[in-house]
């Protein structure tokens, strides 16, 4: 979601663009699956498509707490609190703005009506392609006082959040069938408790911000070779992958084929099991692995570089895509799902780089910083 050029010491890492177009592909696909049926006409066989799109959410919010690692935590460091609170706190606004945009689009588009409008709004109901944007919000708003714990404490700070989080899993688990009345919208949105299906809920998405925000601390600290930066990103990423696996060990039931199953299917994450958030943590971990490996050797080719500007403007892609899709995604279905596929995200793309030159879009941006529009300056005398 950060819009900062992924950048160290004047080099730009293609693998942390490419994860996180990879990341949008992903969520955009899965979403225009859905709208245009192909998930339900190709029923069971659907698993061997689910086996990669379910992954778009754990990767989408590992990738948005590895760039508040990658940062705004240097950021902080260097500009301040007040600074980075102020950015935060604006960005905050921007996803909310994207999310009410991608609500009213599904109202527009005939799926939900008024009322499902303003309950979503107010957390007592879903968006149509859109929540992960309501959890993106929150978690904004309580960035700067993560970022701060984070740099008084160290990063020892991520790895108790992480295993508070995870530990927390069984407790939540057991109060899945509680029903706690006119709230069981509201703390299953932000809990993941209660009667009402839906996932992934704003405290469990936690755990793969801060997997991210692990794994690219590894990119700060002393300065050294290539080698030895590259060894330590191996280290930390390949620790966070154990230390989770255990977790998952203990904490998930099912054999490693049922929980995959579990996981790519309806299960895991209409019920926020455990096993969503650890195998979610696990898959991210072991793909940016495979970018750094890839990217981090070869330029990146043309085709991909084609596409990156979905990564790295990823809300602006992101909520696009979605207004697309409520709007007229059923219609895409009839081009077939590769066509589809094809068509809809270079249609993302074009619109994420030539819309940003309209005036219009430039007076819309500047009231999103809160900033005065510039169409209604004064000329000077």
């Amino acid at each position: 979601m950060a819009e900062t050029r992924t950048t160290t010491a004047g080099q730009r890492l293609g693998f942390i663009d490419v994860s996180r177009t990879w990341a949008i592909i992903l969520a955009l696909t899965a979403h225009l699956f859905n709208a245009a049926g192909v998930f339900t006409q190709l029923d069971s066989g659907s698993i061997y498509i689910r086996s990669f799109t379910r992954m778009a959410t754990p990767l989408f919010v590992f990738m948005f707490g590895f760039m508040f690692e990658y940062v705004y935590v240097p950021r902080m460091a260097t500009l301040g609190y007040g600074a980075v609170r102020k950015r935060l706190l604006t960005r905050a606004f921007q996803c909310y703005v994207a999310y009410a945009a991608t609500s009213i689009s599904a109202v527009l588009g005939g799926y939900k009506n008024l009322e499902h409008f303003t309950q979503s709004l107010l957390f007592l109901g879903n968006s149509r392609f859109g929540n992960i944007l309501r959890a993106y919000s929150v978690m904004l708003l309580l960035g700067p006082l993560l970022i701060r714990l984070r740099i008084r404490f160290g990063i020892r700070f991520v790895y108790v959040l992480l295993g508070l989080l995870m530990v927390s899993y069984t407790g939540l688990d057991a109060m899945q069938l509680v029903d706690f009345g006119v709230f069981n919208r509201p703390l299953n949105i932000l809990l993941g408790i209660g009667p009402l299906p839906g996932g992934p809920s704003i405290w469990g998405a936690l755990s793969f911000y801060a997997a991210g925000m692990i794994v690219a601390s590894s990119l700060h600290g002393p300065e050294g070779s290539a080698q030895v930066k590259v060894g330590r990103f191996y280290r930390v990423s390949l620790g966070l992958l154990a230390i989770v696996a255990v977790g998952h060990w203990i904490l998930v039931d099912e054999g490693a084929v049922a929980a995959w199953r579990a996981f790519t299917g309806p299960v895991y994450r209409a019920t926020n099991d455990p096993g969503y958030y650890t195998i979610g943590i696990m898959g991210s971990v072991v793909m940016i692995l495979f970018f750094h490996l890839i990217f981090s050797r070869v330029t990146t080719p043309p085709a991909i570089g084609f596409f990156l500007p979905l990564g790295v403007s990823s809300l602006m892609a992101y909520t696009l895509g979605n207004i697309v899709l409520n709007l007229g995604g059923r219609y895409l279905g009839l081009l077939g799902p590769v066509v589809a596929v094809a068509v809809f995200l270079v249609l993302v793309r074009m619109m994420i780089v030539y819309l940003p030159r309209l005036p219009f879009y430039k007076y819309c941006n500047e009231c999103l910083h809160f900033r005065r529009p510039r169409l209604c300056h004064k000329p000077k005398p």
